[in-house]
């Protein structure tokens, strides 16, 4: 049987839910501005975890995030607290960046 391209269904696009393009944008913010531990943002240094999203959420890094995407991230690290998280020593700005994109994706 011969192949016709015009028989392939088009892939519907996903649509994320807020949460996931809160996080999808924190990793944006982290990778952009940089990454730091101990405090949430350091002008002309970069945001922790709690920090990026925070800001990409609320305008302000030093709000708390919301809590759906909270969950979503401690889902992903198995660890209940990203902030203690992102501040262990030997943690990397890559590991940051993975952990926010990879929590979009284990829904």
């Amino acid at each position: 049987m011969l192949y016709d391209k015009r028989w392939e269904k088009p892939e519907a696009a996903v649509e994320l839910e807020p949460w996931q393009k809160t996080l999808l944008a924190a990793a944006d913010l982290i990778e952009r501005e940089g990454w730091i531990q101990g405090r949430r943002y350091k002008q002309g240094v970069g945001y922790c975890v709690l920090g990026a999203v925070s800001k990409i959420a609320t305008g302000d890094p030093d709000n708390w995030w919301p809590p759906d995407t909270s969950s979503a991230l401690s889902r992903c690290i198995k660890h209940n607290n990203p902030i203690a998280w992102n501040d262990i020593q030997g943690r990397t700005k890559a590991e940051v960046i993975q952990l926010l994109r990879q929590a979009v994706k284990e829904v």
